[in-house]
């Protein structure tokens, strides 16, 4: 019955967002690291060619930082004691890191 809870509250949806938003901001760091080690074809001659995948780069850094604020921002609005907040967040965090390191890894074993 408690599944059916979560079900309710919309809380399996916003758990799945969370983990699509982590793969959108790994991918994006994948693809710029990917452009800044392997420049298009025939613009690879140039040397500042190669500076086009840092942007890419932050952008997918700057999207993890958001859902990682926006994550927390969202424990500490929860009616809970400090300490289980406090918790909440470093689990938060830690699971976020996580991912994106496995996705990481797994995209460079790949390629």
């Amino acid at each position: 019955m408690r599944f059916i809870t979560f079900i309710d509250k919309n809380l399996i949806d916003k758990l799945f967002t969370s983990v699509r938003n982590i793969l959108y901001c790994t991918f994006i760091l994948a693809v710029g690291k990917h452009i800044h080690d392997h420049p298009p074809g025939f613009l690879a001659e140039n040397q500042f060619v190669s500076y086009i995948g840092l942007p890419i780069i932050g952008l997918g850094l700057f999207l993890f930082l958001l859902h990682l604020a926006d994550g927390i921002n969202q424990i500490i609005k929860l009616k809970y004691n400090f300490w289980l907040k406090t918790i909440l967040c470093f689990i938060h965090v830690y699971l976020t890191v996580v991912l994106l390191i496995m996705v990481w890894f797994y995209r460079v074993n790949i390629s």
